[in-house]
């Protein structure tokens, strides 16, 4: 336990680092033993917090560790990345010796890290989607270990368990118990904790050696190669022999086959990895190297699972199938039915665009979302079945996108007997709102972050056909997300596909001129690169 002059010091190290104390807004859900997690060094609690959307995870230790405790917060509260799990603050708290959480007694206390709760690392999500895109999941590994490392963090015990994945399906890391700065003295952190099986061989070999960025390295292309074997390095050997074989340096056996990789890029893929797997630090490459390659496997390398099934399961959408039978085939293709959670829905005030409406409502837990809802095209004669097919294709491209600068798409809905898409509500309606009360933001990160969602949508074969600002939105945080993708065409086969949709008018100011020239032409990869231009 925390003696008083213990607890003083501690939280006099915090307030240095700006940390929030929540300790008053955080209630636990279960009783004292109800333990979540139970970890290596600390047990991780379920609990609510007063102005949070959802569980947040608490993050407990006892006495001996509790310098580890103060240095990850140390680390995390200066952490702001989409692929790093947010840090809430923290809680003085009593878990032990007694029931209650109000008043623990002065020197039982302790010191908690509060975390969004997070139900999935990237092994048990790879368990349950075992047809995600790897290597996208692990560029986003690499770009948040890129940013730590620029922020001068050094993480130390990288692996598929201290990566998580939110329901959008965005990788945050997490883990920083044995995190350390670039510029710390030697000793300062907590060397120790690490798992062999990734650990870098120069950390196996001496007592007490830091992590360090080539260390990193090392064990991030452990991870890689643990995303695209469904195995733990090493599989094949125990504990024991594990840490033997990584303390000598000897590299995993090369697996047979790499999940999802074309024939020729599984070359590719093992020689990255082994020079990653460098004895000499030094020699070991840089994490830009690194994303460089995995960028090509991603965009030009992976085989798509889904597609790989049987002619006889791919199914069609048509303008004659029942709006029923269509909610089924995009439920089955992963799409959430959000229709009975929708409860309030304001529809008084109505904002339109030239092809849909857009409701504001709420979800049971809470949720403020966005119901869009498309309107008949003129030239349709309003009938709706041709809005149904419409509205599902644009679900569909929506539903297979998940990334940091894709508005997330919560799910579909029925809603006055038509199929609408719901998404999270979004302050700012339009990158030119936000930039309007925001004058003094950077345009350059937010045009970077349009175009790094663009590039992601066109790896998985997605044209948008329709890259304007007002279809750019903005979180609360600043952050740029592609949305409206009832423009989309799809340049490859995907498991959903559907018949002949009457065209949909592009936005002229942003269209490529081709697009004029050519009656043949549709959007394209090419024709999306010189909207992007125009934004």
């Amino acid at each position: 336990m925390i003696r008083q002059q213990k607890l003083g010091d501690a939280l006099r190290e915090l307030a240095k680092y700006r940390c929030p104390d929540l300790t008053e807004k955080v209630s636990f859900l279960g009783d004292i033993d109800d333990i979540d997690i139970i970890a290596g060094f600390y047990d991780i609690y379920k609990a609510t917090l007063i102005g949070h959307e959802g569980v947040v995870a608490v993050k407990c230790s006892g006495d001996t560790v509790v310098k580890h405790i103060i240095n990850e917060l140390r680390v995390v509260s200066k952490l702001e990345h989409p692929n790093i799990l947010p840090c809430l603050g923290y809680i003085v708290t009593e878990l032990r010796g007694s029931a209650s959480y109000d008043k623990p007694s002065r020197d039982q206390r302790m010191i908690s890290i509060v975390y969004p709760w997070v139900d999935l690392n990237l092994r048990d999500y790879l368990k349950f989607r075992p047809n995600a895109n790897r290597a996208y999941l692990c560029n986003q590994v690499i770009e948040g270990l890129q940013y730590l490392h620029n922020a001068g963090v050094i993480h130390g015990d990288l692996r598929a368990r201290t990566i998580m994945i939110s329901e959008q399906g965005t990788v945050q890391i997490t883990g920083f118990g044995g995190s350390v700065l670039k510029d710390d003295p030697p000793g300062y952190g907590n060397s120790f904790q690490m798992a062999g099986r990734w650990a870098a061989p120069e950390r196996m070999l001496t007592v007490g050696a830091e992590p360090t960025v080539q260390a990193d390295v090392w064990s991030l292309a452990m991870t890689i190669l643990e995303a695209f074997t469904g195995s733990a390095p090493y599989s094949e050997l125990s504990e024991l022999h594990a840490l033997v074989a990584a303390a000598d340096g000897r590299i995993p056996i090369r697996p047979e086959n790499f999940i999802g990789i074309k024939v020729g890029y599984d070359e590719i893929l093992w020689a990255l990895l082994l020079l990653c797997f460098q004895l000499i630090p030094g020699n070991r490459p840089s994490l830009k190297s690194v994303h460089d390659i995995m960028n090509v496997i991603q965009r030009e390398g992976q085989i798509n699972i889904e597609t790989q099934a049987d002619e006889t399961e791919h199914i069609t959408i048509k303008r004659t199938t029942a709006l029923p039978t269509i909610i089924d085939h995009l439920v089955d293709q992963g799409c959430l039915d959000v229709t009975k959670q929708l409860t309030y829905m304001d529809e008084s005030h109505k904002y339109s665009g030239a092809l849909s409406d857009v409701y504001q409502a709420r979800l049971l837990n809470g949720k403020l979302v966005a119901v869009k809802c498309l309107r008949a095209l003129t030239n349709s004669q309003s009938k709706p079945e041709k809005v149904f097919k419409r509205t599902a294709r644009e679900l569909y491209a929506w539903s297979v996108s998940a990334h940091p600068n894709i508005l997330e798409l919560v799910g579909l809905a029925v809603f006055h007997d038509k199929l609408a898409m719901v998404a999270p509500w979004m302050p700012y309606g339009s990158l030119l709102a936000y930039i309007a009360e925001n004058p003094q933001s950077d345009r350059c990160r937010l045009c970077a972050q349009v175009a790094e969602g663009l590039v992601y949508i066109h790896g998985l074969g997605i044209a948008h056909g329709d890259i304007k600002g007002d279809n750019v939105v903005v979180s609360n945080e600043g952050v740029a997300k592609i949305t409206d993708f009832g423009c989309a065409t799809m340049r490859r086969d995907f498991p959903v596909a559907f018949t002949a949709t009457e065209s949909v008018s592009y936005s002229v100011r942003w269209a490529a001129p081709e697009l004029f020239l050519d009656e043949g032409i549709r959007t394209n990869y090419e024709t999306d690169v010189y909207a992007l231009g125009m934004v």
